[in-house]
């Protein structure tokens, strides 16, 4: 028994000393997250707010004012607390919690990051239908105080290649188009 303690200290001192290398590193921040610095032009910070059935995410993106340079300063997702209803017909406390989450993340966005509010972006899938879009929207709208956009599937297709697919590629010191050649399939679940 004492033989396996000891074995055991090595490990465990190489585990903390990795650990707190980790943590040097990261300066404690580990939300897979870069915040911005405190001299973000604000005009170049922009949030986007995604609510799907089961999830919440939200990004923050640098666009420089050319618009040439694009970088992620931060990502994060959410799920709702409420348990999926098995029917999949949402009740309302479950989409209640889906726009608390939304508000959850829109001052994360705001707060770590500094994105005016008027620059965050609210998108509801178009796996949200019917009745839940209303539910949805008056939540969010009362909670946020923003209008949610819902994409259709041809909405969501578009975004899909412009998010996967670079605008121009570089070729011989030449620029070309490249979602005009491009061709993307999505296989879904």
């Amino acid at each position: 028994m004492l033989s396996r303690t000891l074995d055991s200290i090595p490990k465990m001192a190489i585990g903390m000393s990795l650990l707190s290398v980790l943590c040097a590193l990261c300066a404690g921040d580990t939300r897979c997250q870069t915040p911005t610095s405190p001299a973000a032009d604000p005009k170049e910070l922009h949030g986007g707010i995604e609510i799907t059935l089961q999830a919440v995410r939200a990004i923050v993106l640098r666009i420089t004012t050319d618009g040439e340079n694009i970088g992620i300063q931060g990502f994060d997702q959410i799920m709702p607390s409420t348990p999926f209803p098995r029917d999949e017909k949402l009740t309302l406390e479950y989409i209640r919690d889906l726009a608390q989450k939304a508000q959850k993340l829109s001052e994360w966005l705001q707060r770590d990051f500094g994105v005016p509010s008027h620059q965050i972006y609210l998108l509801g899938l178009s796996e949200l239908v019917g009745q839940t879009r209303d539910e949805l929207a008056r939540e969010v709208l009362s909670k946020i105080g923003k209008q949610i956009t819902f994409l259709d599937a041809k909405g969501e297709t578009e975004l899909n290649i412009a998010g996967n697919i670079p605008r121009r590629y570089p070729s011989e010191g030449k620029w070309f188009e490249n979602r005009n050649i491009s061709f993307l399939l999505d296989i879904g679940a």
